[in-house]
């Protein structure tokens, strides 16, 4: 499976942190930025641009979570400036590797 197959109720994980994304639309780890965090999210909404997760324990409601480019997994927040494209803070990637 790959992103572009995602589907509301698919379980993801979430990366944060220690990650730079390039132009290219891949991410490097960056070792000056920290060790990763990872959580395990699920799809509460799905678009064919945008993938909305919220925590898998339902702590964290897809409607008061993350939002990513469903293109290149790449979080997308106005309030930081994130545009999911030149810049992020997270991406989500498949729990088999694929993205």
């Amino acid at each position: 499976m790959y992103l572009k197959e995602v589907k509301v109720g698919d379980e993801l994980t979430r990366i944060l942190g220690a990650f730079s994304i390039h132009p290219d639309i891949f991410f490097e780890y960056n070792e000056s930025l920290g060790n990763p965090i990872s959580l395990q999210v699920m799809v509460g909404y799905a678009t064919d641009k945008i993938i909305k997760v919220g925590s898998k324990d339902g702590i964290i409601p897809w409607q008061d979570g993350w939002t990513f480019n469903r293109e290149n997994g790449a979080e997308i927040d106005e309030d930081l400036g994130w545009d999911g494209i030149t810049k992020t803070g997270s991406f989500i990637k498949l729990n088999n590797g694929k993205s």
